[in-house]
């Protein structure tokens, strides 16, 4: 056998071995422990290897991803607010726009859009 086979075969086995650790610690740990724990707190008898924990884990880190998401847009939003004041402008809340002393706007971000400035430029 050439040296390439035996080294890539010794490669493929220990690709697999660590892809089975990290999968089987990623739903053990991470998933099942957040769902026994959560279950744990409204029965004392729960199955640590129960459909229900999985369940439960799997639930919660959706809920923890969604919440994550929302608030991350509110305090971009809130720190884009923040810098326009600390920088001697004005904001405008119904429109959410930064308004310089130069007739400058700045819109917000939005909660699925990058940052764009308007000015004067833009009309032609």
């Amino acid at each position: 056998m050439p040296l390439g086979q035996i080294t890539g075969e010794i490669f493929g086995h220990v690709g697999r071995l660590v892809s089975h650790f990290i999968f089987d610690l990623l739903l053990e740990i991470v998933v099942k422990g957040v769902g026994y724990v959560i279950c744990r707190l409204f029965s004392k008898s729960v199955d640590p290897d129960g459909v229900m924990v999985l369940v439960t884990g799997i639930l919660a880190w959706i809920l923890i991803a969604v919440v994550t998401f929302l608030g991350y847009s509110v305090v971009r939003e809130n720190l884009f607010i923040d810098s326009c004041l600390d920088s001697g402008k004005r904001y405008d809340y119904k429109n959410k726009e930064c308004i310089s002393s130069d007739l400058s706007i700045k819109k917000a971000p939005s909660r699925h859009s990058p940052l764009r400035t308007v000015g004067n430029s833009d009309f032609v």
